[in-house]
């Protein structure tokens, strides 16, 4: 069963990769332009760190994490 949903995922987000390229005619140099003019941020938005603007956003994620992660034991089990 795991491996039927395994190729179903696969394949799914190769079709939606294909499809979103096919718009940019499979330009990835497209697409990045595209999303830096429609975010806002110009060619800031292609920089690392723009998603934390302040250490809250840093500190909610590291918690949302760690205590994610604990409150799954199967996956704590894994680890």
């Amino acid at each position: 069963m795991q491996i039927i949903k395994a190729v179903l995922v696969l394949g799914a987000t190769i079709f939606l990769t294909v499809l979103l390229l096919s718009r940019f005619n499979f330009s990835v140099d497209a697409l990045l332009s595209a999303a830096a003019t429609a975010s806002g941020k110009g060619d800031a938005f292609l920089e690392p760190g723009l998603y934390f603007t302040n250490k809250l956003d840093l500190v909610s994620l590291g918690l949302g994490l760690a205590l994610g992660t604990a409150a799954f034991l199967n996956i704590m089990m894994r680890f």
